[in-house]
């Protein structure tokens, strides 16, 4: 592939019916959250030094709600970029182009990702003129951020990931996260919690293939 390099290994999941030659075939469960976690636990011990995470569609500019080919890169960013290991000597790299507030719903993009006249050439987690570089907030009725769900993002957040329920969980907060869930973390920054811990959130996204817990 263009991405092809020494020392970079690839690993290809697939769960369509006719999966590609050489792909590990999985069960259409759990939308690429399941893929990610599956490998975490499956390679826990034997992680590479980086790993790079992200979808099958081909890493281009842009962003396009409902679009399949949207390629989810922003502003000066190129995927290059997420295969250079411990950038700046940071463990993980993660570019934010969208934040949502819980439980309200509200949501804003990152300029960059979105209109191509206000790309920056930022290739920071976050944009380097801060909230001047983020659209305006919004809300959607009918997106799934929004929606009632059981469980709710809120509960979701304090009970499995933040593990923080007793004491947080009716706190509301803000995140913010990379559009078309792609980043890159190091084996130390993923083994900072115990296997257990992304056996537990995998056994969340088993249930179904478009489970809720897939966009949490």
């Amino acid at each position: 592939t263009e991405y092809a390099a020494p020392g970079v290994c690839f690993t290809v999941y697939s769960k369509g019916e006719e999966p590609p030659v050489g792909a590990v075939r999985l069960p259409n469960l759990g939308r690429e959250s399941h893929t990610f976690l599956h490998h975490i636990v499956h390679n826990y011990d034997t992680l590479a030094p980086w790993t790079v995470f992200s979808q099958a569609v081909r890493p281009t500019w842009g962003f396009r709600g409902g679009v399949s080919s949207s390629g989810h890169l922003s502003d000066n960013v190129e995927f290059w970029d997420y295969m250079q290991p411990f950038p700046g000597r940071k463990d993980s790299y993660f570019v934010f182009s969208a934040a949502s507030h819980f439980p309200s719903g509200m949501q804003t993009s990152r300029a960059g990702i979105l209109f191509k006249t206000l790309r920056s050439r930022s290739k920071s987690s976050c944009p380097k003129e801060g909230a001047e570089e983020w659209g305006p907030w919004w809300f959607e009725p009918s997106h799934p951020h929004v929606r009632g769900r059981n469980p709710s993002m809120l509960e979701f957040y304090h009970r499995y990931i933040a593990l923080d329920e007793k004491n947080n969980a009716d706190q509301p907060f803000t995140l913010a996260f990379p559009q078309g869930a792609r980043f890159a973390a190091s084996r130390a920054r993923i083994q900072a919690r115990p296997r257990s811990y992304y056996e537990t959130l995998l056994q969340q996204l088993s249930r179904s293939i478009d489970p809720i817990e897939g966009y949490w």
